[in-house]
């Protein structure tokens, strides 16, 4: 079955970020087996201004069943 992941991260500093994206893979652990298909969408945001919030998509799909734990971090820089 196919299955959508959001990360999404929120600018909580004073001030603009720069150069916002998804880093590295998502990690992803437990019994099922899931293999991602597409993403993240966007690569990378250019800026992100105090307070904002931006939405990482993923597509994934369950090859097999199982408890799963998926987990991802975002960077940026000032």
């Amino acid at each position: 079955d196919d299955f959508t992941v959001t990360l999404t991260a929120t600018n909580n500093s004073g001030g603009t970020l720069n150069d916002v994206h998804p880093d590295g893979d998502l990690d992803i652990s437990g019994q099922g087996d899931v293999l991602i298909t597409s993403g993240p969408e966007p690569a990378q945001v250019a800026t992100l201004a105090a307070g904002a919030s931006i939405d990482f998509v993923y597509q994934l799909e369950a090859v097999e069943g199982g408890a799963t734990t998926i987990q991802g971090a975002v960077a940026g820089t000032t």
